[in-house]
């Protein structure tokens, strides 16, 4: 399943990411960027591309957390794919071994996370996520559909030395 993600991306191939989903799939926001989002001075992020919920901390109090739905995704994806848009597009990545939570639902902690992408109008743009030091900074789930086939159910970003994102 990972493998194909990565080969979705390096090879810009739409077709095989769209197909790597659940339909109830949800990518959240890193909690790094919540905080930033919830200090009443920051825009909150475009509701084109990120959907909000207001979610109760472990402290009692209340904050918007923001994921991006299925259709949401895949619109940026589409966008970022096309290379008419992007000039280079790369991922690369070191994935634990998957640990099983159910037999029906998988957890991959995905370390070493490099993604590269120079937009092509504007060569100089260039977007480098990259997590030097190997923490866990995404954490991916799968769970297995009636079909009995795994997709991606959820994904959370843990950037920038961000708390659990549970």
């Amino acid at each position: 399943m990972l493998e194909n993600l990565l080969l979705s991306y390096n090879y810009r191939n739409y077709d095989l990411y769209q197909g790597l989903f659940d339909t109830s799939y949800r990518f959240y926001m890193s909690p790094y960027y919540l905080g930033v989002f919830n200090d009443g001075v920051t825009p909150p992020p475009d509701p084109t591309y990120w959907t909000s919920e207001l979610s109760t901390n472990a402290d009692g109090t209340q904050s918007l957390i923001y994921y991006k739905t299925l259709a949401q995704d895949l619109s940026t994806m589409r966008k970022m794919f096309d290379p008419a848009n992007t000039k280079e597009l790369k991922l690369s990545y070191s994935a634990s071994p998957a640990y099983a939570l159910s037999p029906d639902t998988v957890v991959y902690n995905i370390r070493s996370i490099e993604l590269s992408i120079i937009l092509r109008n504007d060569p100089s743009t260039t977007l480098v996520v990259t997590d030097n030091f190997g923490f866990a900074i995404t954490q991916v789930w799968l769970i297995r559909g009636a079909d009995q086939l795994w997709r991606i159910w959820r994904w959370y970003d843990k950037t920038y030395g961000a708390g659990d994102a549970n």
